[in-house]
């Protein structure tokens, strides 16, 4: 039963301290989920058959190409394309060889004596066609009209020939080679005879080069663009009859009605898609920012503006993706949080975008390139109009990011790039215009203190900072002081050196209320020499109390708010205290009420500006020959060494080697204070000097 209550009990912890993490885990996932989805993945599915009439309008989710359209016009290209001719030299050395032999072969006939065995020879010899009758003739030819005949057939075959002889045109030649002939001084049976010569060899030379016109083809094709069908274009309207193209067009857009079982597969895709990709976010921040975890406003922060980002993409889908500002996400989380973040947050986001987007590669390159500058150039901004310079080096960025994807992927150089380029400036434009604008949000909803917020309070002119200046003078110069060893100490121990330094000017806003009544603020009489210890202290103790009014009612962000709450901790007002009992030796005096009602300093920042109060005021108060190095760096160690025993940092998260770094930090600052100072060789340190100048409650 016990094990059963123990294991109850252990559940009931587990939720009630992971809880909340879990449940905006869950929500983070969901609404990933059903964006994703809700984009052009799911859509509506239609019964649909070749032939058969549309039951209404159908009008594209996406652009896509119409696969039919572009062949057919791939189709038409390639028969407006004509056939590309060569000559072949090897027809034209055939044609002329052919002559040549025809003129051996009578040459050779001539040797024989039997007439029959003459022509039988001069008919296998011979490449040339002719009837007996003309091969007679030929035989009885001189030799003188052989050699002329020859000459004159070679020269008119070569003529031809060079001219150029298509199949088609082939009759056309022929006759050129009969008028040729008609127009040599031959006789007119020689003219005869040559034309039935050259006529029975020629053969067409031009013939198609294959090679020559499938190159042309394919370099005439490599410019087709393809035809697409725009997002929100009619597809087919209601009651057109459906054709193989408009069937193809909608089978490739998906929204042909699958078997029940298939339409749940691109469903299960993008689940095991996003618990990857979201599985893959939570372990880098749990492995590199666990802290962030651990604290319920900073993860609402995030993942606040990771749910906003990616509504955006989905609320935006309808424009070119070019102008939709994501590197917004990458931005705020380096402000608000840390670069690291910022940077993985914008991979996550434009993963998911891509998904959104189907896979397109201009979008992860562009968000990517982008996001990972933008996160990187607000990170050690500091002024809230270095925004605004940043902004146009993004702008400079997209536009070159742009400019290469265009000239990567189109294939053809338009006014596209001109619009592409235009929408990268509207992107910049815009991503600076949401950061600057929703910062002061996300501060005060999130009470979240920016390096932008923390050193706009470091402004002389804000108004308590002018108000302490005037009324409490004092009091501000102490907080100077205080703010120099304060940054320096942090710095030195790797805490928010910028976060301390301005708590430590604002640490003390609490003695407006009754400024006179603290030490360093007066000038002639101390009003506590006519007061009661006891009252004393009460004016004392409330000066933090004052504090926290002052700071809720000028709004202060509540890490300030707590540095002023925390900086005396529970601390004793000592010279009060002393002086209750040294009037009252034989009353029982409460120590209670002379000590602050804390907390003790629940940070490192809060923790440094307490023992930097404490040590600035105490070595301010000690006389000109202890303001040496030597007694400081003893003074230093005693001060921290009461703190430290007195319990006032164990909550702070401060090592024992923090201390050390910081009481040397101390030291260097005021190294630089009282470098000129006489060091007198007798120092006696004692209690009574440590808590001397508590009496105003440093």
């Amino acid at each position: 039963m016990k094990k059963g209550v123990k294991r109850t009990n252990r559940v009931k912890n587990y939720f009630y301290k992971y809880g909340f993490l879990w449940a905006l885990i869950l929500v983070a996932f969901l609404s990933t989920f059903l964006i994703v989805i809700s984009s052009e993945y799911i859509q509506d599915d239609y019964i649909i058959e070749v032939g058969t009439i549309s039951s209404k309008q159908i009008l594209a989710p996406r652009e896509v190409e119409n696969v039919i359209a572009t062949e057919r016009k791939r189709e038409q290209i390639k028969k407006n394309i004509e056939p590309l001719f060569k000559q072949d030299s090897q027809v034209d050395e055939r044609v002329l060889s052919d002559i040549n032999l025809f003129f051996d072969a009578l040459q050779q006939s001539k040797t024989l004596e039997d007439g029959n065995e003459v022509l039988n020879f001069l008919r296998r010899r011979s490449p040339v066609f002719l009837t007996e009758e003309q091969f007679r003739f030929a035989l009885e030819l001189s030799s003188y009209q052989r050699t002329i005949l020859k000459k004159i057939c070679i020269e008119i075959g070569k003529g031809v020939l060079e001219a150029g002889i298509k199949e088609e045109a082939i009759t056309k030649n022929i006759l050129d080679v009969k008028d040729e002939f008609a127009q040599s001084e031959l006789s007119l049976e020689l003219q005869m005879l040559g034309y039935h010569i050259v006529s029975s060899v020629l053969r067409p030379n031009i013939v198609q080069d294959e090679q020559a016109t499938n190159e042309e083809i394919k370099k005439q094709l490599s410019t087709v663009q393809p035809v697409k069908i725009l997002k929100g274009q009619k597809i087919v309207g209601e009651g057109e009859i459906i054709t193989e193209e408009i069937y193809e067009i909608l089978k490739s857009l998906h929204l042909i009605k699958q078997e029940q079982k298939d339409q749940y597969i691109p469903i299960i895709g993008i689940l095991i898609l996003i618990i990857l990709i979201q599985g893959s976010y939570l372990y880098y921040i749990y492995y590199f920012h666990s802290e962030i975890l651990q604290n319920k406003k900073e993860s609402l922060l995030l993942f606040s503006i990771y749910i906003s980002v990616l509504l955006l993409i989905r609320l935006m889908g309808t424009l070119p993706f070019f102008l939709i500002p994501i590197s917004i996400a990458a931005m705020l989380i380096s402000i608000l949080m840390n670069a690291p973040l910022g940077i993985a947050t914008n991979i996550i986001i434009t993963i998911i975008g891509s998904i959104i987007y189907k896979g397109d590669i201009s979008f992860l390159i562009f968000f990517l390139i982008g996001g990972f500058v933008s996160a990187l150039l607000v990170k050690e901004t500091m002024r809230r109009n270095k925004i605004l310079r940043i902004g146009i080096l993004i702008i400079l960025i997209n536009t070159l990011i742009i400019l290469g994807l265009d000239m990567l992927l189109l294939k053809e150089y338009n006014q596209d790039i001109l619009y592409h380029i235009l929408y990268g400036v509207l992107n910049g434009v815009l991503s600076i215009i949401i950061t600057i604008g929703s910062l002061p949000f996300w501060e005060a909803v999130f009470d979240v203190i920016t390096p932008i917020k923390l050193l706009d309070l470091t402004n002389p002119d804000q108004p308590l900072l002018r108000r302490l200046s005037m009324e409490a003078p004092g009091t501000y110069h102490h907080s100077l002081l205080v703010a120099n060893l304060s940054e320096n100490a942090a710095l030195n121990i790797g805490a928010n050196s910028l976060l301390t330094k301005v708590g430590a000017y604002y640490h003390d806003i609490g003695k407006l209320k009754y400024p006179a009544y603290f030490k360093e603020n007066q000038i002639g009489e101390n009003p506590h020499d006519f007061l009661e210890p006891d009252l004393s202290a009460q004016i004392i103790l409330q000066h933090v109390d004052n504090g926290i009014q002052l700071a809720k009612a000028y709004k202060l962000p509540k890490g300030i708010q707590d540095i002023i709450q925390q900086h005396q901790g529970e601390t004793l007002v000592k010279y009060f205290y002393y002086q209750a009992m040294k009037k009252n030796p034989n009353s029982m005096i409460n120590e209670q009420q002379y000590r602050y009602k804390g907390p003790k300093p629940q940070s490192r920042e809060a923790a440094i500006v307490m023992l930097a109060d404490t040590v600035e005021a105490a070595v301010r108060s000690q006389p000109l020959e202890k303001q040496n190095e030597k007694y400081i760096r003893q003074f230093i160690q005693i001060l921290i060494q009461d703190k430290l025993k007195d319990g006032q940092l164990e909550d702070s998260n401060l090592r024992i080697k923090d201390l050390e770094i910081i009481k040397e930090s101390f030291m260097s600052v005021f190294n630089g204070m009282y470098h000129q100072r006489i060091e007198y060789p007798k120092i006696n340190v004692t209690e009574e000097e440590n808590s001397h100048d508590n009496m105003d409650g440093e």
